[in-house]
């Protein structure tokens, strides 16, 4: 079987109950903490398993994604969606419908910066055309952080459709940020789709 990911985002997750509360609460089993690494360009995390599931929970605080997620793993879908209701029962967490409302929603280029980050971590591993449009709003931005976080929140996804829209701003964008950055995420888009 392979092994199957979805990601969920704590609504303010310094101010809402916590995974770890959770865990405590469940009586999970505590994995390992990796700790962030910064040169390599790993996250923090905390990983944990359910008693009764054949599942991992990761806590992840990415530095790179600007935003705090949860990463379930498991081969069984079922059991991996249990967990993910679980844990969305019991913390506040964003729907999809939520998520695709916050960048049309954000009312300054902060909004706009945090709301793209936070999509570019709930979008489903599969090309989904609403999230897509979001994506082609953002890399267009007027404000060069937004279309930052946008490329650089492109590399989650890895949806080959969004490479015509990073191809353009890798030839000519005016930041050379945002060039470097869609430059390298469209050469690695490339080169995982060789054979």
């Amino acid at each position: 079987m392979a092994l199957m990911a979805t990601r969920l985002v704590p609504k303010d997750p310094e101010e809402q109950p916590t995974i770890f509360d959770l865990v405590q609460r469940k009586g999970w089993i505590y994995l390992k903490r990796v700790k962030p690494d910064p040169e390599k360009f790993i996250p923090g995390e905390s990983i944990f398993k359910p008693k009764d599931a054949d599942v991992t929970v990761h806590y992840v605080d990415d530095f790179i994604a600007q935003v705090v997620y949860i990463l379930l793993k498991a081969e069984d879908l079922d059991e991996l969606t249990d967990v993910a209701d679980e844990i969305a029962e019991e913390l506040p967490t964003y729907s999809s419908d939520e998520i695709l409302q916050l960048y049309p929603a954000a009312k300054d280029e902060a909004e706009r910066s945090k709301a793209i980050r936070l999509t570019g971590i709930a979008a489903p591993g599969r090309y989904d055309e609403r999230y897509f449009a979001i994506f082609r709003a953002a890399l267009a931005a007027s404000e060069t952080p937004v279309r930052l976080a946008a490329v650089q929140m492109t590399a989650y996804l890895g949806w080959r459709e969004l490479g015509a829209l990073l191809e353009p701003l890798r030839d000519s964008d005016a930041d050379e940020g945002v060039r470097t950055s869609a430059g390298n995420i469209v050469s690695a888009m490339k080169a995982a789709q060789r054979p």
